[in-house]
């Protein structure tokens, strides 16, 4: 598991959707793999959207390359790797 080592605290000119595409790489799988904050309970990645609002990564490229997440629906990753 990746562990953050502080150097991604600060967003991408403050803004989040260039911190995210600055925290990724893909790799040989096709898969994008988080290079950025990882949640230490979870294992999943994290980002920081400010004022102490966190968000899963896998939820905000869902939300920023599909759309809205329909009620009561759920992001899930197809290949079960956490950071992907």
């Amino acid at each position: 598991m990746t562990k953050s080592t502080g150097k991604y605290l600060k967003r991408v000119n403050g803004n989040p959707f260039e911190s995210f595409k600055a925290k990724f790489v893909v790799v040989e799988s096709g898969c994008w793999e988080w290079q950025g904050s990882v949640n230490p309970e979870t294992g999943y990645g994290q980002l920081s959207l400010g004022k102490g609002k966190i968000i899963t990564t896998h939820k905000f490229s869902y939300l920023n390359f599909i759309g809205e997440i329909p009620k009561g629906m759920f992001v899930c990753h197809t290949c079960d790797i956490r950071i992907c």
